[in-house]
This record gives C-alpha cells, structure tokens and sequence, in this order.
C-alpha cells in the first residue's frame, strides 16, 4: 500500500502541473484561437490572429526613468515624475541577447508603448509592446500582440523586427 501511495501522489501532482501549463497556453492565446477555428474552417491560422485581449486592451506610452529593473516577471518599474508605474512583458535575457542589447537599467530613461489588459477577475496589468531605450526603439510584440521571442526558427534583428 506504501508503494502504490509513494508512486501515486507524484503522479496526480505532475498530472496537475500538465494540465496548468497547457490551460494557460503560455501566453500564446492558443485557446481563444483553437475556439474561433473550430467554428469556422476558413479562419486565420493562430499564427495570423490576434489575441483578444490585447486588441481589447487600452493603450498607452509610459516615458521617464527606470526605478526599479528586477525582471524575472516582476517587471519593469518607472518613475514617470509623478508615479511609478510598473510594467510587463519584455521577455527573456535570450531575446535581448540576440538583438545584442541590454535589458534597461535602473536610471536609464525610456519610453514605453504598452496596453492596460484587463482580465476576467478585474485586475489590470501594463504589458510592453515596444520600448525606446536612450533614443533606441525595440519592438516586443506583433501587431496581433504576440511576443516577438516566440517566433520559432526566426531571427530578430536590432529593431526586433524579425527577418
């Protein structure tokens, strides 16, 4: 019974950790996409379609010095002069690595092309989608709002446009 009990718990936990990762899609807006195709037959391959919630979103541009740069999804915080507001989405260290450009650093002045996504339960997060760093602009994310790092077996380059 020890045995049974010993294997069968890690089995129901990796089961779980399974079924998290692919419920939230990684970010991708896999499901919402999955959805509109099976109801229509002639819709945009995922890769052509946007994702919902940043075509619903509100923009806005974000510009004064970076306060905080802690990253590692706690984000990017800015002293605007007047607030600080933090901000998400600028992706991993390999993206940056590969456009051969550091991530911003605290006292660093930028300008930030972001949208205010609100999600189901209410709460609002900022999310990039470019970023001028000292003069230098960086795109993050397509016009349909995907990453510009999940873009398998494409290079970016230095504008984050991919070629």
């Amino acid at each position: 019974m020890k045995k049974a009990l010993k294997w069968t718990l890690p089995a129901i936990a990796m089961c779980f950790m399974i079924w998290g990762q692919a419920m939230a899609a990684n970010g991708s807006c896999i499901a919402s996409q999955n959805k509109a195709q099976e109801a229509n037959e002639f819709a945009p391959k995922p890769a052509e379609r946007p994702c919902e919630l940043f075509i619903n979103g509100t923009p806005t541009t974000i510009s004064g010095t970076v306060y905080e740069a802690t990253y590692a999804g706690q984000g990017l915080t800015v002293d605007t002069g007047t607030e600080m507001i933090t901000v998400y989405g600028f992706g991993p260290d390999r993206f940056w690595e590969n456009l051969g450009v550091s991530k911003p650093e605290v006292g660093e002045n930028v300008v930030i092309e972001a949208v205010i996504l609100t999600f189901s339960d209410g709460s609002e997060r900022i999310i990039a989608t470019s970023i001028t760093i000292d003069g230098d602009a960086i795109s993050l994310r397509d016009e349909n709002g995907k990453p510009l790092w999940r873009r398998a077996g494409q290079r970016m380059n230095q504008g984050g446009q991919t070629e």
